[in-house]
């Protein structure tokens, strides 16, 4: 091949490179999206009805809680924390906002609610901070704490409370959605601005990234930390006040693996596990994953024993994954392939790579 020949072809791949590089970037940053147009269109393929309107308001109502809880969530573990008490909260939040109502106004028993929820989620925030409790037992050993709470609180008997104005908070509709639809909507809303355009959101990040260097920039991590928890604590209490209301009860154990739920859909979305990175937007695709995933596991009839073994599946490749990602930008190398070493020219030449050798 000529020096000619070689100056022609050069700009043509390289340009060609380009756009191989920027496709494989879009497809990086936002081939979960695709992912989950491929899954809706495969269950909707076998269940048509699926993607009518009605159902898909349903799918909303269906996993509002799971959504709320997620969206707080999403600043805890950007910020490198972790939050596994919104189990317990949520369930002990059903059992307080049914237990109050009997006694005291359904506005105060909902604020109440959100009171022990809030109270806990500070606690939470305090224990890890000030004690340097590590977040994962912390938050573990809190939702123990609020699991027992609520069983101690009902002796095990579910509440069960009836009349419109306790159902008014999870039934209502405001247009064609429910009040925990719109709460979920615009809790992805407020918190994708907050997280993204906010001093408050970029310092979850600077949190999550490396902490102590946060802290000598400046940043309170203390008292960043703390709030996150709070947040939490308070959404967790949120969502079950939100199904207490749905189903007309409160119970102590009705949290069911929610927390996991919560987990698998900020981590599917593609936030890193370790903290430093994600989105709000990424949050609300990784609940989409998750809810029409298990809209097939229902089509699909399959055991809901095996959707729980599933469901942690999926979570361990998640996790697996973010580990691989975040190891790959630490060392580009590790994706790589070994170049072929140059090879050596003749005496008065430079070395050339097999790749740009004349043919």
């Amino acid at each position: 091949m000529t020096t000619a020949q070689q100056e022609t072809e050069r700009p043509a791949a390289r340009s060609s490179n380009r756009v191989r590089g920027a496709a494989r970037r879009v497809l990086q940053e936002y081939g979960l999206v695709l992912v989950l147009v491929v899954l809706i269109a495969v269950v909707a393929i076998r269940e048509p009805s699926f993607v009518e309107g009605q159902s898909l308001l349903n799918l909303l109502e269906q996993w509002a809680p799971v959504g709320i809880m997620a969206v707080a969530g999403t600043f805890v573990i950007i910020s490198g924390g972790f939050d596994f008490s919104v189990g317990g909260i949520f369930a002990l939040a059903t059992v307080c906002f049914a237990g109050f109502a009997g006694h005291v106004p359904v506005g105060v028993a909902f604020i109440a609610a959100l009171g022990v929820g809030l109270f806990l989620g500070v606690t939470n925030g305090l224990v890890i901070t000030k004690l340097r409790v590590n977040p994962f037992i912390a938050t573990l050993a809190m939702g123990q704490i609020a699991h027992g709470i609520g069983l101690v609180y009902t002796d095990g008997t579910p509440f069960i409370v009836e009349g419109d104005s306790f159902a008014a908070l999870g039934l209502n509709q405001i247009g064609p959605f429910v009040i925990p639809s719109v709460v979920m909507i615009l809790a992805f809303l407020v918190g994708g601005f907050v997280l993204s355009r906010t001093t408050y959101g970029r310092s979850m990040y600077a949190l999550g990234g490396n902490r102590d260097a946060a802290r000598l920039s400046g940043i309170k991590v203390d008292r960043r930390l703390i709030t996150a928890y709070a947040v939490s604590g308070v959404s967790a209490a949120l969502a079950g006040a939100f199904m207490a209301s749905r189903l007309g009860t409160g119970q102590a154990d009705a949290s069911a693996g929610i927390e996991f739920d919560v987990v698998i859909a900020i981590v599917l979305g593609g936030t890193a596990i370790s903290g430093g990175f994600g989105a709000m937007w990424r949050t609300a695709v990784g609940l989409g994953l998750l809810a029409v995933m298990q809209n097939g596991f229902d089509s699909l009839q399959i055991n809901p024993f095996y959707q729980v073994v599933i469901k942690g599946v999926v979570l361990i490749i998640a996790v697996a994954w973010d580990e691989y990602v975040r190891r790959r930008k630490e060392n580009p190398a590790i994706s790589e392939p070994i170049a072929p070493p140059p090879r050596a020219g003749r005496p008065g030449e430079s070395a050339v790579a097999p790749s740009e050798a004349p043919t």
